[in-house]
């Protein structure tokens, strides 16, 4: 089993993680769509696991699809949207 590691993390650890770039990171800072835990003394952003998984919960559930059949056309009335 994996150790998890709660150490902060660094924009390209959370960027590698994420399967998104760094530059997209820093564009979702700038306009607000998420924030860093906090920066480090020299200014560099730093993330905490917990966002990571926050944000990969999101990723998956805006990638999730919905699929349904029906054997005749007189059944398609039964399906809600």
């Amino acid at each position: 089993m994996k150790k998890v590691s709660h150490a902060p993390l660094s924009i390209g650890q959370f960027a590698s993680g994420s399967g998104v770039s760094v530059v997209t990171i820093r564009r979702w800072c700038r306009a607000g769509k998420m924030s860093e835990a906090f920066r480090s003394a020299g200014g560099h952003r730093r993330f905490s696991t917990g966002q990571l998984r926050e944000l990969l919960n999101l990723i998956e559930q805006q990638n999730s699809v919905q699929y349904a059949w029906v054997s005749s056309h007189d059944q398609k009335s039964d399906l809600v949207t």
